[in-house]
């Protein structure tokens, strides 16, 4: 074009028909623009949908995973393996969470999607599965925490029962040997342990009552758990109040012989003393002397006399 303008302005031999030739190429060139930019368009959508098509396939396969984690049917076999799994449960469920975010995205993906494209069955279909796929792992990973919660409180409570049911064997072995303790702390001790078992049997039997209201799987394995360690803590009750009882008998008894060991010597005592206060004089000062050491002992043997009653 820039040749035929100089052409032109030239005035040159055959200039004749340059300026339509110069319209037709100027128009040819803007016709082959608008294709090239629509075209251009056609592949910008194109590649939008294929790039809509990938997170979507991407987004179903992590939803895929998800749901196969929050729908294991493992919840441990004690304790530590539960509170492990609860771990690992969370971690699964912030990232569940965290997707949500992804599906709202790729809704709004769809929506900026052109028409031949976003109307397409096959995207309405798939659309719809990653959100029903990921309202159902969602409600499945709910499901599955309470589970893994109630499965812990269980083997908490297996585990708390089992060390109360240790405790009350060691004390039963020792209440059947047991004549007489070696030292009175022993039994104010044993006191105190029984208030502190107590506050942990009560702490179970809390716990099962929670389970059973709940409606555990395991609630017949839960209540018979919890009516063998009642049994074994009203067992274990009464065999300290017989203990006790017959450690008083006990002491009753020792007590009654020391007093009669101590009145024995105090008797002894005043005979010893009687037997000392005999008179073989005359004199007035004498026998007055021995009247008041007789008195005196009246006095004593008079404090004595009750306390022979109260033995006898």
């Amino acid at each position: 074009m820039k040749r035929g303008k100089q052409i032109l302005s030239e005035q040159s031999f055959g200039a004749v028909g340059i300026q339509e030739h110069i319209l037709e190429v100027k128009a040819e060139w803007k016709n082959l623009e608008d294709q090239a930019a629509l075209r251009l368009h056609h592949l910008q959508e194109a590649l939008n949908a294929s790039q809509f098509s990938t997170e979507t396939d991407d987004l179903l396969a992590w939803l895929q995973d998800a749901y196969r984690l929050v729908s294991s049917e493992d919840f441990g076999h004690d304790e530590y393996s539960t509170r492990s799994l609860l771990k690992k449960h969370r971690d699964v469920s912030d990232a569940v969470d965290k997707h949500r975010a992804h599906v709202a995205a790729l809704r709004q993906h769809l929506g900026a999607l052109p028409v031949q494209y976003r109307d397409q069955e096959e995207i309405q279909v798939r659309m719809g599965e990653v959100e029903q796929l990921y309202t159902e792992v969602v409600e499945v990973a709910v499901l599955r925490q309470q589970w893994l919660h109630d499965a812990l409180a269980v083997y908490r409570m297996f585990s708390e029962v089992n060390a109360c049911e240790l405790w009350i064997d060691e004390k039963e072995q020792w209440l059947d040997k047991m004549e007489v303790p070696d030292r009175l702390e022993d039994v104010e001790s044993l006191d105190q342990e029984m208030n502190s078992l107590m506050g942990r049997i009560l702490d179970v039997n809390q716990i099962v009552q929670q389970l059973l209201d709940g409606g555990h799987p395991s609630s017949t394995e839960v209540r018979g758990c919890q009516d063998h360690l009642n049994s074994r803590w009203n067992q274990i009750v009464e065999l300290v109040e017989q203990r006790k009882d017959h450690l008083d008998s006990v002491l009753r008894l020792q007590n009654y012989l020391l007093e009669c060991t101590e009145i024995k010597s105090q008797i002894q005592d005043k005979r010893k003393a009687i037997d000392a206060t005999q008179y073989a004089g005359s004199d007035l000062g004498g026998v007055l002397a021995l009247q008041r050491r007789l008195s005196t002992m009246e006095g004593a043997l008079s404090v004595l006399e009750p306390k022979l009653l109260h033995l006898q």
